[in-house]
């Protein structure tokens, strides 16, 4: 036995898959609870306090703490990807943009012309996020050790780690344009940000 799926029961069920995702993804990293004032140190939970751990407390290539009846721990330092942190807030956007969608989509009150057109635009926000990911994946196979796409209805900005030469903007621009559709006059292309 088959089963025939439409076009609009397809995009449904991805929707869905995609709001279970991002759903888990929420209750992961912001877990329900009161304030953490306990950690995990080499397997064992220990008390943290405002004297033992100041906030204001800037790190430092490797920094020594500490704690109160127990070992020396030591604490790597934070490095900030500009690469990671830019995807994260690109991705930290696009879910805001679409749980408001959502929000109006399950409203039993709005009208069905409203309703097919919030359901275009988040499939429309599904398929920026699909390009983007491809086409960073496209440039690193290039030979560039990172870059951020971030498309729009009608432009495309990237921003690549290292220098870019003409050829390479080119070949960059020929990818940007052949797999999202953008004008060539409306591509971006950031070079120089080296880590």
């Amino acid at each position: 036995m088959f089963y025939v799926i439409g076009k609009r029961t397809s995009r449904l069920i991805l929707l869905a898959l995609i709001l279970l995702v991002l759903g888990l993804c929420y209750l992961y990293v912001f877990p329900r609870g009161g304030k953490q004032d306990q950690d995990l140190v080499d397997g064992q939970l220990i008390e943290i306090s405002a004297e033992t751990l100041p906030a204001t407390a800037p790190l430092q290539r490797l920094e020594t703490l500490t704690v109160p009846k127990r070992d020396v721990v030591e604490v790597a330092p934070l490095r900030t990807d500009f690469f990671s942190e830019y995807r994260w807030e690109r991705e930290r956007s696009r879910s805001r943009q679409t749980s408001y969608l959502e929000e109006i989509f399950m409203d039993p009150t709005i009208q069905p012309a409203r309703r097919a057109e919030t359901e275009a635009r988040l499939w429309h926000l599904t398929q920026l996020s699909h390009k983007e990911t491809e086409l960073e994946n496209l440039i690193r196979a290039k030979g560039h050790r990172d870059a951020v796409v971030v498309l729009t209805a009608d432009s495309a900005n990237v921003v690549v780690d290292g220098q870019v030469d003409a050829v390479q903007a080119a070949q960059i621009g020929e990818v940007v344009n052949r797999m999202a559709g953008v004008t060539m006059e409306r591509i971006t292309i950031i070079d120089g940000i080296e880590q």
